[in-house]
């Protein structure tokens, strides 16, 4: 197996013991055994198992933006993109629950690596971008009115973040693809080029 393999390979079974397990349960020698090496090779790749999370998040995340591009690219319309957004992060949404509530106490002392810290803040602007393009894609298109991209996909990515935060806790149920149509259609009908009904505020 090429050292590039081994690698991938000891991230995909970290990444799926660490959301069936967490940190704490977790053992190396398992992570090993399911990528199929033996355990000392694990640490070839990474200094322990705490650097070994945080490389299973920043892989997860360079995953995650990879296919939520390849759900979005088959649409037409910035509409449609937009659903198929909302739909990925549904249907992805119960595995990242789990692994997040199992390995949140680790993760928090991310933030306090500068080099870490930078990583997931490129991560989250590469994902801002993407959705911005659809938005100004559907501006110019005539789908959406003219307004702020960067503000409208705040608007899009802070209420899907929200709701997240919000099935977390358990304050709202969890969401399936209907419900994450209805989500986007309710955002979406701000975009719309005129809307009926509109309140104005001159000062």
């Amino acid at each position: 197996m090429e050292r590039v393999d081994k690698r991938q390979a000891i991230l995909e079974a970290a990444a799926k013991r660490f959301s069936t397990n967490g940190f704490h349960e977790t053992k190396v020698g398992e992570i090993a055994e399911d990528a199929g090496i033996a355990k000392g090779t694990v640490y070839l790749h990474f200094k322990d198992k705490e650097t070994l999370l945080s490389e299973v998040v920043h892989y997860q995340m360079v995953r995650y933006h990879r296919y939520i591009c390849e759900a979005i690219e088959p649409y037409e319309s910035a509409t449609d993109k937009l659903r198929a957004f909302a739909r990925f992060q549904i249907s992805a949404f119960p595995q990242m629950i789990k692994f997040y509530k199992l390995n949140f106490e680790h993760m928090m002392k991310f933030k306090e690596n500068s080099r870490l810290a930078e990583r997931q803040t490129e991560q989250h602007r590469q994902m801002m971008e993407t959705i911005i393009d659809v938005i100004r894609y559907g501006i110019e298109r005539g789908e959406f009115r003219e307004m702020d991209a960067t503000d409208a996909a705040l608007i899009l990515r802070g209420t899907m973040h929200a709701y997240m935060q919000s099935a977390i806790s358990g304050v709202v149920a969890e969401k399936d693809q209907a419900g994450a149509d209805a989500l986007v259609n309710l955002l979406i009908q701000g975009f719309a080029p005129s809307c009926k009904g509109e309140v104005r505020f001159d000062v």
